[in-house]
């Protein structure tokens, strides 16, 4: 079995009642779930942050918070920005 063959059987197929669930959304209750999701990976990335760092302030989780959300990856605080890139 190719590699390609595997990944597809692995899929999950949507039975007909989910598909029908799904196609019913509108663009507005889509845009909500995504924002909601978003807000939820902001909270759990600043709690992880927080309990690897016991020892920062409130506004050094938020900046590297900000830092992980804009560059994708997490990444030490640098006290080095310039000062009006830092909280």
């Amino acid at each position: 079995m190719s590699r390609l063959e595997r990944d597809l059987s692995e899929l999950e197929v949507l039975d007909d009642e989910m598909v029908r669930i799904l196609r019913a959304i509108t663009g507005a209750e889509r845009l909500k779930m995504a924002n909601d999701i978003f807000k939820l990976a902001r909270c759990l990335i600043m709690r992880h942050i927080a309990a690897e760092h016991p020892d920062w302030s409130q506004e050094e989780v938020q900046w590297e918070r900000f830092l992980t959300l804009q560059e994708g990856a997490v990444c030490p605080l640098d006290p080095s920005k310039p000062a009006e890139l830092r909280p």
